[in-house]
Order: C-alpha cells, then structure tokens, then sequence
C-alpha cells in the first residue's frame, strides 16, 4: 500500500470526557501501524480506564496564596497567588494553562488587585493532558478556595459575604475583557430563592 493512500475516518468525537484533542494522535498511530504491518484495516478501542491512564487527566495544582480581605465589609481587596501545576513527565498539553488560568482565574468574583504567578512542575506522573473546559475547574476551585478561607477565617455571613464579592458590570477581570452583565449576582440570587 501507497503511504498516500491512507484513509482515516473517524466518527464524531464527544461525550463528558475530553483529552480528544492531542491523545487522539497517539491511538491513530497506532492504528496505522497495524494497518501498515497487517496491510489491512485496522481500528482500537479503548475503556474509559485505559484512556484515562493514556491521557493522564488533568494537572493537579498547589497553590500558595496571600489575601487581604475588608473584614467590616467582607471584600476581598487582593490576592496574590503561586499556583504550581503537576504536569507529569513532560509539559505537553499545558503549556498554555497560565493562559488559561487568566480567562478563569477570577471566578465569579471581582478582586481588584489579583496577582498570579504560575510554576510548571514536572513529575513522575505520567502527562497529562486538557479536559472538558481546560483550566476552569482548577481555576475557579482557586479562587473559591481563597474567598471561603477568608469567609471562614473572619467569621463573615457566607452568602452576604459572597455577595458584595461578586463581579459587577464595568469590572475588568484578569483576562482584560470588562464584565457588562450582572449574571452573577442574579444566578447567586436565584439559588438563594
């Protein structure tokens, strides 16, 4: 067989768990391999568990962070962070997760003066790649993290203590495109309804 006769198809790609992206190659490869060692038709399929154990899942993060919070009105005036994120063997996949972590990093809050410094750390763990929604778990779950330790650390109303916290129209976020909504404060108000 021709090499430029090869034909791949695939059928369409989806579902609640990602890593499709770049860890799809690695299995097509494969596939072609036997294709050209069978010199026939060739196709794999793998179990969740194996695929999550090829991709790696996503990076894991340490953070250490300072905050400084108003405690007559439960804002939050800064933070400062230094997120260290576990890429396994090698960086792969996140070499834009700093960048990521700006789009997300601010949550539905509003912090004035937020600064971030972000760490690539490279493990023994096998590499891990994107999923669903790359870097907005980890980042929302950071700054969440931080205004609930401050909630709780101050002895502040929890939902009141959210409130004035919340992103309002005009603010500018980490990723530098002003909020114009207030879609925050009305999802908060809604749950609390």
């Amino acid at each position: 067989m021709n090499h430029a006769q090869v034909v791949a198809k695939c059928r369409r790609m989806g579902g609640g768990f990602g890593g499709k992206a770049t860890r799809s190659t690695w299995v097509g490869c494969a596939a072609a391999i036997g294709a050209k060692l069978l010199d026939r038709p060739c196709s794999i399929s793998f179990s969740l568990r194996d695929c999550i154990t090829i991709m790696g899942g996503r990076s894991i993060y340490y953070v250490q962070y300072k905050a400084a919070f108003d405690v007559t009105t439960g804002i939050c005036k800064a933070v400062d962070a230094t997120i260290f994120a576990d890429c396994g063997c090698t960086n792969n996949d996140n070499g834009g997760a700093g960048y990521l972590f700006a789009l997300h990093g601010d949550g539905p809050y509003q912090v004035e003066n937020y600064r971030y410094k972000f760490v690539y750390v490279r493990t023994a763990r096998p590499a891990v790649t994107w999923l669903r929604a790359p870097g907005m778990l980890q980042a929302a779950l950071v700054i969440e993290a931080v205004i609930d330790h401050g909630i709780r650390e101050f002895n502040l109303d929890q939902y009141q203590s959210r409130l004035v916290n919340l992103v309002k129209p005009g603010f500018t976020p980490l990723v530098g495109v002003p909020e114009t909504t207030d879609r925050a404060s009305a999802t908060f108000e809604t749950f609390k309804q």
